[in-house]
């Protein structure tokens, strides 16, 4: 990690361990995102040492929450601002441990993300871009190349939800 990924881990939001084969090497991986900017996704090589895999400061402007790795090696975050703002984007994180590429999708106050291998979807829950206060949860079709990913929202998925303040997304099987 270089001196700056490093200055930008601090307060971590979110922190996930998932199973991957993509990295050369390795058959799980952590990632997670911190509220000073810090993305990362890492494998453990032993004690307490880890090798970077993706690392990216994506600004703490907009506090990076929830982290997903998507079955390609790409990563998705969820970035909240205090107020109107936020998005959710795929960074083409499996194409070099520094790529900046990704795909945007404007979603207000988001929070989590977590990728539904059933239906091939990535669900995201924040607020309904516009300053609405109005909670949602979707479903976006991540599509593209690992290169370039686009993320398009799958309006048949879009689910209102009964009260503010929406966190966490999680599987129920």
């Amino acid at each position: 990690y270089t001196a700056a990924e490093v200055s930008a881990w601090a307060h971590p939001y979110s922190v996930q361990r998932r199973a991957s084969n993509i990295w050369p090497g390795s058959t799980e991986v952590w990632a997670a995102t911190c509220r000073d900017g810090l993305a990362t996704i890492c494998r453990f090589v032993g004690g307490t040492r880890g090798q970077k895999l993706w690392a990216k400061d994506v600004g703490s402007d907009v506090y990076p929450h929830g982290i997903e790795v998507l079955p390609n090696g790409n990563v998705a975050i969820a970035g909240r601002k205090n107020g109107p703002g936020g998005w959710v984007r795929v960074y083409a994180s499996s194409q070099g441990p520094n790529n900046g590429t990704y795909a945007n999708y404007n979603l207000d106050w988001a929070h989590g993300v977590l990728w539904d291998p059933g239906l091939n979807r990535l669900w995201a829950i924040g607020e309904l871009p516009g300053g609405s206060d109005l909670d949602i949860l979707v479903g976006l079709i991540v599509g593209g190349t690992a290169a370039a990913p686009t993320l398009t929202e799958d309006m048949s998925m879009r689910v209102t939800l009964p009260s503010t303040g929406g966190h966490d997304v999680s599987a129920y099987y």
